[in-house]
């Protein structure tokens, strides 16, 4: 994440070092310059950036709740930056719900933007419960979770199709200064520079193995054997030639290991 969330200059802007109601998250700089009509707008990207940061925080979250080690490609470090932890999922989800509202009334904006905007929106609900840690006790944390990935697919296919929206800001949105800045006592490392393609087939992957991941608790209990689960195993590590995401081989050997 310091090469991505953290490098975020409107997330630096937002977030505090010490957790808070949401009330009391909003932007600061130059706040005084934003015009009437262009609040509502600023509604929607703080109700949207406040959705990425606890997203950020249930992966964490699920991450550091199992067996895991600190190395070069994990570091669960936040650099003293509050992702929203003691804020519960509904009241982001509401947040969501009112930019959902609030889109609809900008009479300023085409349909064809409103839309582009609510998809976004909508996914970003999505994924904030596609997120949401797994709760081993409730059964239905495990038939919501690959219905929420599935609804993610969908909504991405039209996402991309209003991506061509977009257009690059004139003032940098990303800088490696704020990263420098918050990981003083580690290297710094540079921004990342993500294409849209690569962002989106990399959700569409995750997307995909995790949904791939449940199917094999489906297959009942007399189905599951060591060799069946090795082999279901590597021929899904094979079909990916990067490394498969931390939860799915979290979900694989949990399966695994609860029917050997």
């Amino acid at each position: 994440m310091s090469q991505t969330v953290f490098s975020s200059l409107h997330l630096n802007d937002l977030l505090t070092n010490q957790p808070c109601s949401l009330d009391k998250l909003s932007f600061h700089t130059g706040h005084d310059r934003i015009s009437r009509d262009n609040h509502v707008l600023i509604t929607i990207l703080r109700a949207y950036c406040l959705g990425v940061a606890k997203c950020c925080h249930h992966v964490l979250e699920e991450i550091t709740s199992e067996h895991y080690y600190e190395e070069e490609d994990f570091i669960s470090a936040t650099f003293n930056l509050d992702l929203l932890t003691t804020v519960n999922i509904a009241g982001v989800l509401t947040l969501l719900e009112d930019a959902e509202l609030a889109v609809i009334t900008l009479h300023a904006l085409s349909a064809d933007l409103k839309n582009a905007l609510l998809y976004r929106l909508q996914m970003r609900k999505c994924l904030l419960q596609a997120f949401l840690p797994l709760d081993k006790s409730d059964e239905n944390s495990f038939e919501n979770k690959p219905k929420m990935f599935m609804q993610v697919q969908k909504l991405l296919s039209s996402v991309d199709q209003t991506a061509t929206f977009g257009k690059a800001t004139v003032t940098p949105v990303f800088s490696d200064r704020v990263q420098r800045y918050l990981s003083s006592n580690t290297p710094p490392r540079p921004t990342r520079q993500t294409s849209w393609t690569e962002a989106k087939h990399a959700l569409d992957d995750i997307c995909q193995d995790v949904i791939a991941a449940f199917q094999i608790s489906n297959l009942g209990q007399d189905m599951y054997s060591h060799g069946l689960m090795v082999s279901i195993f590597f021929t899904q590590y094979y079909d990916n030639q990067e490394k498969m995401t931390y939860a799915v081989i979290g979900l694989y050997f949990e399966f695994l290991l609860s029917y050997t």
